[in-house]
C-alpha cells in the first residue's frame, strides 16, 4: 500500500512537472509571436518614416535650388563703422 501511494505521488508529481512544461513553452511561442509582430509593426512604421523623409528630401530639392552668388557675398563688408 504505500509503494502505491509513492508511485501515485510520483506520478502526480511527473504530471504536474509535464503541465509546468508544457505551459512555459506556450507561454515562450506567445511572447515570440508578442515580439514578431512588434517588430513587424516596427518595421512597417519605419517604412513609412523612410517613405515620408524621402519625399521632404525631394521637395526640399525643388524649393530651395537657389545658389549663393559672388553679388551676395559682395554686398558685406562694404563699409567701415
Amino acid at each position: 500500500r504505500l509503494q502505491e501511494e509513492q508511485r501515485q505521488r510520483d506520478a502526480d508529481w511527473d504530471r504536474q512537472r509535464v503541465e509546468k512544461a508544457r505551459a512555459e513553452v506556450l507561454c515562450e511561442r506567445q511572447q515570440r509571436r508578442q515580439q514578431r509582430d512588434l517588430r513587424r509593426a516596427l518595421d512597417s512604421s519605419n517604412r513609412i518614416l523612410a517613405a515620408e523623409q524621402l519625399r521632404q528630401r525631394n521637395d526640399m530639392k525643388e524649393v530651395c535650388t537657389n545658389q549663393a552668388t559672388d553679388d551676395f557675398f559682395t554686398q558685406f563688408n562694404t563699409r567701415s563703422r
